[in-house]
């Protein structure tokens, strides 16, 4: 019966979209920014309940779902939600015609620019660009969408080459994370338990966690359309007005959030690992103190995504992600090989 998890997967992957893209690009409320991501949270929580009422429920048990196809559908929307979200696949339908509708004289991208792209997997044609940006038409009118259809068959099945590639990766890595590195895995600990029967939903200190976080969430988001309810200071506290001497101002922004996700998954982290998000982010605000002490220029508006001053905290970044991806590499040196050697 896992045909039914596929199109139940389906239907929801298309509906988790529409409420992605209403959130992301509509009202800036970034979804994907967690992990897991809050609304496939919020969709599972919908489909358990559904699912409990479906089994009770004869003349709708050829609906009810056992727990391997409801991860199954999780794991859809989750992967689709990763692919449909502001960092990636609303960037990328923005891209297509940027070049074109911006393009002028002053910038020169007609000749110095646009030759070198790939028309194919661009929409060029003015009508469909112009319509995209200006709007005041119909996206069903076919000079608007037919532009589109080839780029989008393109990147589409680059997008599954690229998704493909990484689940080989994950593939050829797995017996080393998990038999010899043992990884913990914390971002899916929350959906097994939601789905591992009613003891999550029978818990108390569950429910006494949630009625804290959903409560202050609850009351600060009725503050913010009715300004006589107070609001309750948990996010973005800037406390630089209280760093005034030299040289602590030069560690620039400090802000003090508390974000219930980033709480939750702290406790289910390996405490090293958790330990070290706080440490490096010491380390780099004592950095900005050195840097500011030794009288060295900083400036944080190059435009270019990276700051090309000291400390070169965009570049240590990087780096550490170079690092980190080498070892990993390098460990699995061995099992790397047997998947090769077992390929050929």
């Amino acid at each position: 019966m896992r045909a039914r998890a596929y199109v139940i997967g389906v239907v929801l992957l298309v509906l988790n979209q529409l409420w992605l893209i209403e959130a992301e690009l509509v009202r800036w409320t970034l979804f994907t920014n967690s992990v897991p991501f809050a609304h496939t949270i919020a969709t599972l929580t919908a489909l358990v309940g559904l699912n409990a009422l479906w089994g009770r429920w004869r003349a709708m048990r050829w609906l009810h779902l056992r727990r391997s196809e409801i991860l199954l559908v999780f794991t859809m929307m989750c992967i689709g939600s990763a692919i449909g979200a502001q960092q990636m696949g609303q960037l990328l339908v923005s891209f297509l015609p940027f070049p074109f509708a911006f393009a002028g004289v002053g910038n020169r991208w007609q000749t110095t620019f646009i030759p070198y792209l790939p028309r194919r997997f661009m929409v060029d044609d003015p009508t469909a660009v112009r319509a995209f940006y200006v709007g005041n038409t119909s996206l069903y009118r076919p000079e608007n969408w037919i532009p589109w259809v080839v780029p989008v068959l393109l990147w589409s099945g680059f997008i599954v080459v690229l998704v493909g590639t990484m689940l080989c990766i994950n593939t050829f890595l797995r017996r080393r994370w998990m038999t010899a590195e043992r990884l913990t895995y914390p971002s899916v600990y929350m959906p097994l338990e939601m789905t591992s029967g009613g003891a999550f939903w029978r818990n108390r200190f569950m429910w006494i966690g949630f009625a804290i976080a959903g409560g202050i969430t609850l009351m600060n988001g009725i503050a913010y359309f009715w300004p006589a309810v107070p609001m309750i200071p948990i996010k973005r506290r800037d406390i630089d007005p209280y760093i005034t001497s030299p040289p602590w101002i030069g560690m620039g922004n400090v802000k003090v959030s508390f974000y219930f996700f980033a709480i939750g998954l702290a406790f289910i982290m390996p405490l090293d690992l958790s330990l070290s998000l706080w440490v490096f982010y010491v380390l780099y605000k004592l950095e900005l103190v050195a840097v500011y002490a030794l009288g060295v220029q900083q400036n944080f508006s190059s435009g270019t995504g990276f700051n090309n001053f000291p400390p070169y905290e965009h570049g240590q970044a990087f780096g550490a992600y170079m690092a980190v991806a080498a070892s990993a590499l390098w460990a699995a040196r061995r099992d790397l090989r047997d998947v090769v050697r077992r390929a050929l």
